[in-house]
């Protein structure tokens, strides 16, 4: 049984605290949003395109799909976002979002991805902003063919992967096997011959 999906939409996010980060270390070149899974080891980091006209709103509209680890208990795995904005030297995390897997599966509802989510930014300072998201979760199964083999088979609506290209067969296979029965014929002919010879 293959992971089930989990597809989030960063969406934008909403009256970031920039003011402590426009210095001369960082210029406010733009901001982004790092994403993963904490508690997933099947959960790679992701990031959104770089906002550089947003400001403290800025907007991505970015889609991501991320493989849930079910062998870890949902309990202990937190969809985190981590916004930053590009400064000269490096760049600075300016808010953070965690959103426990147990309160996005509480909340979900199959409306074929309308599910949104308004998120408050946390930092140093208390809660300074909103981070929005839709989120939907899709899924693969899979299914023993007659090879034994498991094939996934796409679930209505949910995301799936093709199935694997059929093996090459070989072309006119009856032409090889005209061509072994004659070098069978041709090496019994020969091997009489020989002996005839020696008798």
């Amino acid at each position: 049984m293959a992971p089930p999906i989990l597809q989030i939409n960063i969406i934008s996010a909403k009256g970031l605290d920039l003011k402590e980060m426009i210095s001369c270390c960082s210029n406010n070149k733009g901001v982004y949003a790092d994403v993963f899974i904490r508690g997933s080891n099947k959960s790679a980091k992701q990031k959104t395109p770089i906002d550089k006209t947003g400001g403290a709103n800025p907007l991505w509209k970015f889609p991501m799909m991320f493989p849930i680890n079910v062998d870890v208990p949902e309990s202990q795995q937190t969809f985190v976002v981590k916004l930053k904005v590009v400064g000269f030297l490096s760049d600075k995390v300016i808010g953070l979002v965690h959103v426990p897997m147990v309160e996005l599966l509480k909340g979900y509802v199959d409306t074929k991805g309308e599910n949104r989510m308004s998120c408050s930014v946390m930092t140093p300072g208390g809660d300074k902003g909103v981070l929005d998201i839709n989120f939907e979760f899709k899924e693969l199964i899979a299914y023993a063919g007659a090879d034994d083999e498991a094939v996934p088979v796409p679930v209505p609506g949910a995301y799936h992967q093709p199935p694997p290209a059929p093996a090459a067969q070989p072309q006119n296979p009856s032409k090889f096997r005209n061509v072994a029965a004659w070098i069978g014929a041709g090496a019994a002919v020969i091997n009489a011959f020989i002996g005839i010879l020696t008798s």
